[in-house]
């Protein structure tokens, strides 16, 4: 896939095939699901790209000697599989998106640490 400049498309709504015609995909997002994520976990294979992702939460749970016990629970929901190719896709894509958003907010990463 050939590098494209930025023209307010995704790269799913475009793309480069081998002979430099342009492919219009068409974006169905009627069963699109929202959800947030603070926790992600990856892993792979020889074929595979794994990302595990999931919300982190604190909580305070009693003990048996009648103490609380300060807990992060994780609760991992999504897990996305891909080829390594479609995984460098979405790093780069990762990068881009994260470049604009300094960008535009003055490098503020929603006061998170990278």
């Amino acid at each position: 896939m050939s590098a494209q400049k930025n023209s307010g498309k995704t790269g799913a709504e475009t793309a480069a095939s081998g002979e430099g015609q342009q492919i219009r995909v068409a974006l169905n997002s009627a069963r699109l699901r929202t959800s947030y994520a603070n926790v992600f976990q990856t892993r792979c294979t020889a074929e595979e790209v794994i990302l595990c992702c999931g919300l982190s939460q604190p909580e305070s749970l009693n003990t048996q000697d009648g103490g609380t016990e300060n807990v992060l629970a994780v609760d991992l929901d999504r897990r996305i599989v891909m080829t390594p190719a479609s995984a460098q896709r979405l790093l780069l894509a990762l990068d881009r998106t994260l470049k604009e958003h300094a960008a535009r907010f003055s490098g503020n990463i929603g006061g998170e640490n990278a």
